[in-house]
């Protein structure tokens, strides 16, 4: 029996938005935060409004409920 190791098609679309994230919204600023060595609040909140927080934790705890490959996206 041989092991998939290919996401599947939700974990896909999961990667690609979190690559749109990253893109749009760390990528261009990253040099700076590098070099001062912060990681603004606006940008943590705008990571939790993306559903990049709470990846693995329950629904009911405001969290995204998601399975451990998902986080290893993230």
């Amino acid at each position: 029996m041989a092991l998939d190791f290919n996401f599947s098609d939700e974990q896909e679309k999961y990667r690609a938005s979190v690559r749109d994230f990253a893109r749009r919204e760390i990528l261009p600023h990253v040099a700076v935060w590098d070099e001062r060595e912060v990681m603004p609040w606006p940008a943590i909140r705008r990571m939790g409004e993306a559903g990049l927080l709470g990846i693995i934790a329950p629904k009911h705890l405001g969290g995204q409920e998601k399975d451990y490959i998902s986080l290893g996206i993230a």
